[in-house]
């Protein structure tokens, strides 16, 4: 549904609009979305596409509706996932890519303490350069 929300031109306004400014409002932020890196923030600093196999991913969406309550072949969850990944890939606006400054996580085979453990390191060591830099410009 969202996805399919996502195609409205006028409502991705409202919600860019929202989005650039929600940091602004809140001491900074980590945003997380199909287009935050290529449309709503494109140059930010540093730029995540985290990934997973549509059968793995499938699973776990499997797993989550099931501690709902509720049960799913994987099958019919992984061709609702490749539909919606089409969907926001050839949408004209804002589709999903991957830009070319973005660190990729393929997160297949890996636990999400693990990415979330090497994203952070990478964080750190990029906000040390960042604030060596910007330090640097303050001196000049």
């Amino acid at each position: 549904m969202a996805s399919e929300l996502a195609e409205s031109h006028r409502i991705r306004q409202a919600l860019i609009y929202f989005q650039r400014n929600f940091p602004h409002e809140n001491d900074g932020a980590v945003l997380d979305g199909r287009d935050i890196g290529s449309v709503i923030f494109p140059n930010a600093d540093i730029k995540f596409f985290v990934t997973a196999d549509v059968v793995v991913r499938a699973q776990r969406r499997k797993d989550q509706y099931k501690k709902m309550g509720q049960e799913y072949s994987v099958r019919d969850i992984a061709n609702k996932l490749q539909e919606r990944d089409e969907r926001d890939k050839t949408r004209k606006v804002s589709p999903l890519i991957c830009t070319p400054d973005a660190i990729i996580f393929d997160n297949s085979k890996g636990s999400l303490d693990r990415l979330n453990k090497e994203i952070i390191e990478i964080v750190e060591k990029k906000y040390k350069s960042l604030n060596l830099r910007i330090n640097n410009m303050k001196m000049s």
